[in-house]
């Protein structure tokens, strides 16, 4: 049960998340500007969170040489995911925009 509460917890902060870096966007005049923030201060949050729970920061050598290629993209397109949202958010409106990415996968 935590678990699923967790996943509703995470689907209430994404329309919150796409008016914030909404917001961050009409102030910073730029959705590319706007993601960078986000994933700055995200990724700030990363190694702290990192820190406290594992003491570390440190990825095995071997980890980027046996890994596959495509290990890489999600990074890619969490930004896609995240800027797409910024972009459409004014255009769409705060349901469509958290709709359409449910309905793409659901295809």
């Amino acid at each position: 049960m935590p678990l699923f509460i967790l996943g509703l917890v995470i689907g209430f902060g994404l329309p919150i998340q796409t008016a914030v870096n909404s917001k961050l966007r009409s102030v910073l005049g730029s959705a590319f500007n706007s993601s960078l923030v986000s994933f700055g201060v995200g990724t700030l949050f990363l190694i702290a969170v990192t820190l406290v729970t594992t003491h570390s920061l440190t990825i095995s050598d071997s980890f980027f040489s046996t890994e596959p290629w495509w290990i890489w993209i999600g990074g890619a397109l969490g930004v896609i995911y995240l800027t797409g949202n910024i972009v459409l958010f004014p255009k769409l409106g705060s349901v469509q925009t958290v709709i359409m990415p449910i309905l793409g996968q659901m295809s």
